[in-house]
């Protein structure tokens, strides 16, 4: 039985997916750690079972996929800091911005991992000059997932069509009721396979 998910995310304040989602499941009696960047390093529980940890940078970035990777590196080093002292049952990572941390702490954890691709550089139309390399993000992130969420039917199919995802490992659930309940279900089914 999952008991305790670590989540992944680019940011918390504003991002209504990440809160929604951490605090259905810590009202489930589930215990979340969240890990976050954020303009300081802290730790705060935002409600019973539900921390949040921010994680910071200390050196800048001349593009958002530089300033990706540096903050991917912190978010591995808060990983492994909790995961020395927590045993998490799911990782979770959201979007290519956190793929690199997400699928090293699944390795270095051993636990599931579980990835919610908001949008693929496919629909987005390859806007920038690191549209290539984000790609390939997505598609090896998918690859090492154990499961993949989307949240939206255009996304969906590009996951299925344009990375050849396999439909086994992929799950359509969109942001309206009970969706949080769904994510939970597939947290029981990959945690059930491991």
């Amino acid at each position: 039985m999952v008991e305790r998910i670590l989540l992944l995310a680019k940011d918390f304040n504003g991002n209504e997916y990440v809160r929604r989602l951490g605090s259905f499941l810590a009202k489930q009696g589930k215990r979340v750690d969240l890990i976050y960047f954020d303009s300081s390093e802290k730790t705060e529980q935002i409600e019973v079972n539900f921390n949040a940890h921010s994680i910071t940078l200390i050196l800048n970035a001349d593009n958002i996929f530089n300033w990706a990777m540096l903050m991917n590196n912190e978010i591995k080093r808060k990983g492994r800091e909790l995961s020395n002292k927590l045993e998490f049952d799911i990782i979770h990572g959201n979007d290519w911005i956190t793929a690199p941390a997400a699928m090293t702490l699944k390795k270095l954890t051993e636990k599931p991992l579980v990835m919610t691709i908001h949008s693929t550089e496919h629909v987005r139309g390859f806007g920038g000059p690191h549209g290539g390399i984000i790609s390939d993000l997505e598609w090896w992130s998918s690859f090492e997932a154990d499961y993949i969420i989307s949240c939206d039917e255009k996304t969906f199919n590009s996951l299925r069509n344009d990375l050849k995802i396999p439909d086994r490992k992929l799950a359509l659930i969109r942001p309206v009721e009970d969706w949080e309940r769904k994510i939970l279900d597939i947290y029981e089914l990959v945690e059930g396979v491991k």
